[in-house]
This record gives C-alpha cells, sequence and structure tokens, in this order.
C-alpha cells in the first residue's frame, strides 16, 4: 500500500515513516510538510492513503489539512485519507468525518490504533485483488477469451493436420494436399 505523510514537525513525520516502515505491504512513497508539497506530492505519487495532520502551513487558496482533505476526496474520492492529528477536539474530529477522512486519530494517545487501521486496510486490499483476481478468472468476458483461444489453437491443428495428413484422390491413390 502506497502512503503519503503530510506532516509538518520533522521529528514527528520520521517518527510516523520509521513505524510504517515495520509494517509489511507499506510503502512510504512520499513526505509532505506543508499544504503545497501535501498536494504536489499527492498528485504526483497518487498514494492509496493519506496520514494528514491538520496543522500544516497553508497556501493562498487552502489553508490547512482539513483544507487538504476536502482537496483530495473531490479530486481522488478513492483515496484514503487518516487525519493524525493534536487537535483532537470534537469539533475538529467532526469536521473531518464530514469532509470524508477515513480516521481521525490523536498523535499523542491513539497512534497506535494507526497501524492497526493500517494492517486492517492491507488485509482489505488483498482480498479486493483476490476477488477480483477470481471475478476475471471466472467472468463470462474471460471464458469466451479462452474458448476463442482454443478454438484458435484447434482450428490451427485442424489446418495443420490438412496440411499433413495424406487424402484419398478419385483414382484411389494417396497423395499430399497442396496449398
Amino acid at each position: 500500500m502506497k502512503i503519503v505523510v503530510v506532516e509538518d514537525v520533522p521529528m514527528v513525520r520520521e517518527r510516523i515513516v520509521d513505524a510504517l516502515q515495520e509494517l509489511p505491504g507499506i510503502h512510504v512513497v512520499g513526505e509532505a510538510d506543508s499544504v503545497d508539497t501535501a498536494l504536489s506530492a499527492i498528485k504526483e505519487l497518487n498514494p492509496e492513503v493519506v496520514l494528514l495532520d491538520i496543522s500544516l502551513p497553508g497556501s493562498a487558496s487552502i489553508k490547512n489539512g482539513i483544507g487538504v482533505l476536502g482537496w483530495v476526496k473531490q479530486r481522488y474520492p478513492g483515496m484514503q485519507v487518516v487525519m493524525l492529528t493534536n487537535h483532537a477536539g470534537n469539533a475538529y474530529r467532526e469536521a473531518c468525518h464530514r469532509a470524508g477522512a477515513l480516521a481521525f486519530l490523536d498523535k499523542s494517545n491513539e497512534f497506535e490504533q494507526l497501524l492497526s487501521l493500517l494492517s486492517k486496510l492491507i488485509k482489505v486490499g488483498e482480498r479486493k485483488v483476490q476477488q477480483n483476481a477470481h471475478h476475471k478468472l471466472h467472468s463470462p468476458a474471460h471464458e469466451i477469451r479462452q474458448t476463442v483461444d482454443s478454438l484458435s489453437w484447434l482450428g490451427l491443428l485442424i489446418d495443420l493436420a490438412r496440411l499433413i495428413r495424406p487424402r484419398r484422390v478419385n483414382d484411389g491413390r494417396w497423395e499430399q494436399m497442396q496449398n
């Protein structure tokens, strides 16, 4: 799972990245420390999950992490955003959930829940991949393609057999079929 970590405090960002690298299946593909670098990283790297702090140096149009969350959900509705912040008040929590955050975690006392949440997302992603592969292997389109491929090979073999097998001609002699 590709993740971009957006956190303005370098030591905190490093701690998050170090913890994430311990999880199998997690690939931190980018880091950002402001609204502008977050938007660039998300556009360029197209992660599956964004870990996003609320307090970030803003830009002219987007002031903080909640604004980035809204931007992400508007442009990439399938991308998951987990808010990881020290602003754990109910007003922030509700605003983030309304804007489409998958989860809202307090850095100071809910950080371990982040690792559990990401592990669950990896398992859900693996199941979806398996279900999609199963569906594709058993879909009517796949079966039709297999049948066409089989018939193509069968047709080729029949044509080849016709070319090399002897055939009877009217006078009773055997001769090879000419092209």
